[in-house]
């Protein structure tokens, strides 16, 4: 029986995967207001990604891990129930989530600093209390503490993938980028101020990306018939002050 399950898990977690991909892309590009499909291929996603995300995942997973070790006992899932504050929560159910829902909503639409979309992507995973209560996942998952961990990270994920695109794009544009242009050793003819540098973005469909932060512009730069591009470290990018 197990045997069968793991490729219909392994069905699943491909496209779960290429979602994450996706939304991560979308979010660092879409901020330079490219749309990435029209460079590369959907085979090309996971690669692009991989990368900048399994670092942060792998703390995020961690960190995970270590509250469950630590405080799992003393509060498993459904505990608060009959408490006060969840007999209030039950019979107000509706009203909170709408309260909820909207301010969610209002982050969203009125909030200007990229961290908020890891507020977002936290408020977001928490709805999965929700989820933890329907049928179909009570059948994929009887253990109720495994069931609310994994459909919390289900949710969590995807959330904080687009937060780290937006973050980081975010953090280009601000003049943190990890590495600058050296325009001259690379025979570029760009603006390259001491206070305004050319940050390097990425490489997309055979092309260097960069941002010209004098003048806001994204300049591509072929790579064929280019002898060099030289790429210093920017000592802001190791500060991490976005």
């Amino acid at each position: 029986m197990k045997d069968l399950l793991i490729p219909k898990y392994l069905s699943i977690a491909a496209p779960y995967g290429l979602f994450v991909a996706v939304l991560y892309l979308f979010a660092f590009w879409g901020t330079f207001k490219l749309n990435i499909l029209e460079f590369i291929g959907f085979a090309d996603l996971a690669k692009l990604a991989l990368y900048p995300l399994a670092a942060s995942f792998i703390f995020l997973l961690t960190g995970t891990a270590i509250s469950e070790l630590v405080i799992g006992d003393s509060l498993p899932p459904g505990g608060g129930a009959y408490t006060k504050i969840g007999s209030f929560g039950r019979r107000h159910s509706r009203l909170l989530l709408a309260i909820y829902i909207l301010l969610i909503f209002a982050l969203v639409v009125f909030v200007r600093n990229p961290f908020k979309w890891i507020v977002i992507a936290s408020l977001l995973s928490f709805l999965s209390t929700v989820l933890t209560h329907l049928n179909i996942f009570i059948s994929l998952i009887p253990n109720p503490r495994a069931r609310a961990n994994i459909l919390f990270l289900l949710i969590l994920i995807p959330g904080f993938a687009f937060a780290y695109g937006k973050i980081e794009a975010n953090a280009i544009t601000q003049g943190y980028a990890p590495y600058f242009v050296d325009a001259q050793s690379s025979k570029l003819q760009l603006s390259n101020a001491p206070d305004e540098p050319i940050s390097y973005v990425g490489y997309i469909a055979e092309n260097f990306i960069l941002y010209e932060n004098a003048t806001k512009k994204i300049i591509f730069i072929p790579i064929k018939g280019r002898e060099l591009l030289v790429l210093k470290p920017n000592p802001k990018s190791s500060l991490g002050v976005y």
